[in-house]
């Protein structure tokens, strides 16, 4: 059972595919890194403190700032990685569909104008071919961190109508 919605009678698969889900560790990984250090470092002067007070408390103190620290700087990168693995993509000659397992189940897109394309180099590629509008921020919408994405885009650009190729 897909939990793409159903084609049209006219409408054919040119291409299916997910994203890379390696771990990624990002800025923001950075950011909360430095975070669960200065977590630590306070868990770490307080058991010393609490230590020479109440001998054999060191440990008690130390470990859970430890375990919430390591958790602190993982959880965003693993639910990340998980999201992705969970995440289906699916290009046809009408539009363009995304399913994830989180959030909006399925969503489709057509076939974007030609300026819209954006082909964005990285390990694996991107193509964005829509932003999402909420408040202040913008979301690009596309196929992330795609191993075949120079294939994909050549198609892509072909169905928003370069005839350049």
């Amino acid at each position: 059972m897909s939990d793409f919605p159903a084609l049209q009678p006219d409408e054919e698969i040119l291409w299916e595919g997910r994203p890379d889900t390696k771990l990624r560790f990002g800025m923001a990984t950075m950011a909360t890194g430095i975070f669960a250090v200065a977590l630590v470092l306070a868990c770490l002067g307080l058991a010393t403190v609490i230590d020479r007070a109440n001998t054999g408390s060191y440990w008690a103190i130390l470990a859970p700032g430890i375990v919430v620290g390591v958790v602190i700087v993982f959880a965003g990168p693993v639910v990340d990685s998980l999201t992705r693995y969970n995440t289906r993509y699916r290009l046809t000659n009408q539009r363009m569909l995304i399913t994830k397992p989180i959030g909006v189940r399925s969503a489709s897109y057509p076939i974007p104008p030609l300026d819209d394309l954006i082909y964005r180099n990285g390990t694996p590629p991107s193509i964005y071919f829509a932003t999402q509008i909420n408040g202040r921020t913008s979301t690009d919408i596309g196929f992330e961190r795609i191993a075949d994405a120079r294939d994909v885009f050549i198609q892509m650009r072909k169905l928003a109508g370069d005839t350049d190729l």
